[in-house]
């Protein structure tokens, strides 16, 4: 077995493999959860995924049968890359180790790339080349006589919603109970234990409960402040750590830091991942290695509660169908004069700006274009037309290449409301790629590592279960978890605080503090001497971001993260 990640039911499979010695005569040499995962797949087989419960990523090698079996875990909280070429499969933890094996063909799929620079990630199984492919997250893989087969064991969402008729105070009860479960499983270790303490609901949650169950144990809790206020919540972390007692510790993040942490983490991703997220895990992480081994992360609340702004855009969308098409640029004109602050963080001209993406859009990439961080013409416009033609022929770049796969893996729930398809769509690329993506990458980097209580299993399917009146309603988002936060009695200022998001003011600091990364991005595009990029388009977002006319920052730090990766790997690979 090779095995990367935690089973946190492991005592429990323990007890239930023991009940079942005396037919199979099983002798536990050690107490880890790695021996009790190969112990369950020798005795169920497959049918171990029933019962086990982690984070995962492994295979398992059979000698008898020479067959080789992956599975990677229920929401994708580790990652697993696989490539089958030339008769021969190859699997890693890590996307470098597949670009450095020599047997491997690496060859750039350039719509995958495109797609990258709509989602800022590689959604679902797709990576930068054609032919190494991620696992997707509750899949496994069977690979005997030279044959590849992947099936699915997992869905976040059921293939039909039954959904249960809980009260709304049954439903507290359950969820209250659910979490307690959660984090005694989760906190199954002789070392110290901290979380990533932001201050919002998420995270107050996790502590809460963390501290619940550990009792007289101590509690760390980190925070990260930066000087910008639509980005600090410090203030609230502290309250929230002074309420259920941790010992609470708050780093400032300065100019230095920031250059160092860019530099570090852009060296260790070896996939490009374009959310900024990663930067304050990485900040956080590399902090609080100094005083604990193993973090706790609210990470996939807002996945499954539906905790996002784009839920209350619903709301928007009902009036602005029925708006004709000409006058939403106009409006948006006018947002941008009045909008006095561009680089703060979610402002209305931004919210506006994204919202226009897809108002028209089929309900299966609405979500998609909402979140992208260009207009597939702005893609387009990065490249020479002759590049593209070379690579494309006659195909063009819209909304219906970019979003192939999000239209493909909704097909099953396309017939639904918008809102459980978006609440589908975030926990099956959004969650894994983005949320889970930076987390685990950057506390990796540090060697620490972050658990994720609420998207146990088990909290997952009941969130799934419940209708979304629960979840949303009259443009309140997590209701349900405002209403627990409400039953435990936390404090009126932590459960109205509202919701700031785990990531950092990138817009501002590349027109200052990392202002270098912009001249960086754009001595690569000058040294482009085999006519991929449209050099005059790019010089101007840059000249445009930088003169404040235009915040361009999330396609900017699109092209700085590609660009960086591409540089460090691009000997091994071609177009």
């Amino acid at each position: 077995i090779v095995f990367n990640g935690e089973i946190y039911n492991y005592l429990e499979l323990k007890e239930k493999l023991a009940s079942e010695q005396k037919l199979h005569r099983i002798e536990f040499k050690t107490t880890s959860d790695t021996e009790i995962l190969l112990y369950s797949y020798i005795m169920w087989g497959k049918e171990c995924l029933k019962y086990i419960e982690g984070m995962f990523a492994f295979a398992i090698y059979d000698k008898k049968e020479n067959s080789l079996f992956l599975c990677r875990d229920h929401l994708g909280q580790k990652p697993l890359y696989y490539s089958h070429q030339n008769g021969s499969f190859v699997f890693s933890s890590e996307l470098r180790s597949l670009i450095e094996h020599p047997q491997l063909e690496k060859k750039i799929g350039f719509i995958n790339i495109l797609q990258f620079h709509s989602y800022d990630v590689f959604p679902y199984e797709k990576t930068p080349f054609e032919n190494i492919y991620k696992l997707l997250p509750g899949h496994y893989v069977e690979y005997i006589n030279n044959s590849v087969v992947i099936k699915k064991y997992w869905d976040s969402v059921p293939d039909s919603y039954n959904l249960d008729s809980y009260s709304p105070g049954d439903a507290l009860e359950k969820l209250d109970s659910l979490f307690v479960t959660s984090l005694k499983k989760h906190l199954r270790s002789e070392v110290p234990f901290g979380v990533f303490l932001s201050g919002g609901v998420d995270s107050s949650l996790v502590t809460y409960y963390a501290k619940k169950v550990l009792q007289d144990k101590p509690l760390y809790t980190f925070n990260v402040g930066v000087h910008y206020s639509n980005f600090n919540e410090s203030h609230i972390a502290k309250t929230v750590a002074r309420n259920v007692g941790s010992f609470h510790k708050e780093f400032e993040l300065y100019e230095t830091d920031i250059q160092n942490c860019i530099n570090r983490i852009l060296c260790h991703i070896d996939e490009p991942l374009a959310d900024p997220g990663l930067i304050n895990s990485y900040f956080i992480a590399n902090k609080a290695r100094e005083y604990i081994k193993v973090a706790l992360v609210g990470d996939g609340s807002d996945e499954i509660f539906a905790g996002y702004v784009t839920f209350q855009a619903l709301n928007w969308l009902k009036i602005f169908k029925i708006v004709p098409k000409q006058f939403f640029l106009p409006l948006l004109f006018l947002i941008k004069i009045f909008s006095q602050n561009r680089n703060a963080y979610m402002n209305i001209y931004f919210k506006f700006k994204q919202f226009i993406k897809g108002i028209s859009c089929n309900d299966t990439i609405r979500l998609p274009s909402w979140l992208s961080a260009a207009t597939p013409s702005e893609i387009k416009n990065l490249y020479c037309e002759e590049f593209v033609r070379e690579n494309l022929g006659n195909q063009s770049i819209n909304s219906t290449m970019l979003f192939s796969d999000e239209h493909y893996h909704s097909k099953q729930i396309q017939k639904h409301n918008l809102g459980d398809i978006m609440l589908y769509q975030y926990q099956k690329y959004f969650l894994p790629e983005f949320v889970l993506g930076h987390s685990d990458r950057a506390s990796m980097a540090c060697s620490l590592e972050v658990r994720c209580p609420i998207i146990d299993k088990n909290i997952v399917e009941f969130a799934n279960s419940l209708p979304m009146n629960l979840k949303f309603k009259n443009n309140d988002l997590k209701r349900i978890l405002i209403q627990l936060m409400a039953k435990i009695d936390f404090p009126e200022e932590v459960i109205r605080h509202k919701k700031q998001g785990f990531t950092f003011p990138v817009a501002a600091w590349l027109t200052g503090k990392i202002k270098n990364k912009l001249d960086e991005l754009t001595d690569f595009i000058e040294a482009d001497k085999d006519g991929i990029w449209n050099k005059g388009y790019i010089k101007r977002l840059i000249n445009e971001h930088i003169g404040h006319k235009e915040n361009h920052y999330r396609i900017l730090w699109n092209l700085i993260v590609y660009s960086h990766w591409y540089k460090k790997y691009h000997n091994h690979f071609n177009y």
